[in-house]
């Protein structure tokens, strides 16, 4: 992905422009039109123009960071694109995408979107960044089976939730969701059969007592202790079927970490 340098259009977030995304067809290229015009519609205003940037429709990757770009439509054309940076704009829906069915990697950070949806045929996708919007609610993510990274940090999320499908998942990153942190009441944690690596954001649940984490990957010993150590109430662990689990000091291992443990997988703790 280009640099917040290299982008389109590097303008000021607080500018009081909106662009609207227009592509067209001329001389047998591709441009991406920006109509300009001032947020409170000024028709008098002399500074209002259009403005036309090239595109490279066989481009692999392309960076629209800072474009004000408020809606995602007339992208149809930009079929061949594997990575599709969208960071920082006015965006407040998911659309327009169904026909860019190569897409591996979809930046949507610091935007205004309040819905997961519209990802159905993005099939190949398996970066997906929606940090830094207004989601509530994670959703409408079954048909993304290759997606590999979700990055969901700084929205509203209350639950963790409708992950299952998500089978080839390796990270998952749900830091600063206020009103997930404020769920600390939340007593029965269930991330199973997914490919997570490693626990995060997990150690404010202080009154958590089932944790299901069998059938993923955590490999590293050094992530177990520092986030589990703090879950001191947790009496109840399945980390079965991952690769620390064929370690031969395992079950001592957990019990060393939460002594408060009483079962681990189908075995109790003598």
């Amino acid at each position: 992905m280009s640099s917040e340098s290299d982008s389109i259009y590097d303008g000021d977030r607080d500018d009081p422009t909106i662009f609207n995304p227009n592509l067209t067809i001329n001389d047998g290229k591709h441009y991406l039109i920006t109509k300009r015009y001032e947020r409170f519609n000024d028709d008098n205003n002399d500074d209002n123009q259009d403005e036309s940037i090239a595109l490279d429709l066989e481009a692999e990757e392309l960076d629209f960071t800072h474009c004000r770009i408020a809606t995602i439509k007339n992208f149809d054309v930009l079929s061949k694109t594997i990575v599709l940076g969208l960071r920082n704009n006015l965006i407040t829906k998911i659309e327009g995408l169904n026909r860019l069915t190569m897409l591996q990697e979809l930046e949507l950070y610091d935007n205004q979107i309040t819905l997961i949806e519209n990802l159905d045929c993005l099939e190949n996708l398996r970066v997906l960044d929606l940090s830094f919007n207004r989601i509530k609610k994670i959703q409408n993510l079954d048909s993304l089976v290759s997606l590999r990274k979700l990055y969901l940090v700084n929205n509203e999320i209350e639950k963790i939730e409708n992950l299952d499908r998500l089978v080839n998942l390796e990270t998952l990153e749900l830091g600063a969701n206020q009103n997930l942190d404020k769920n600390l009441k939340l007593n029965t944690l269930d991330l199973a059969n997914n490919q997570i690596k490693e626990f995060a954001n997990i150690e404010h649940l202080s009154q958590l007592e089932e944790l299901w984490c069998n059938d993923n990957q955590f490999n590293d010993w050094r992530n177990v202790e520092l986030l589990l150590g703090k879950l001191t109430k947790l009496s109840t662990i399945y980390l079965e079927r991952n690769p620390i689990a064929k370690d031969q000091m395992y079950r001592k291992k957990l019990m060393l970490i939460v002594p408060s443990l009483k079962q681990i997988d189908a075995t109790m703790c003598r």
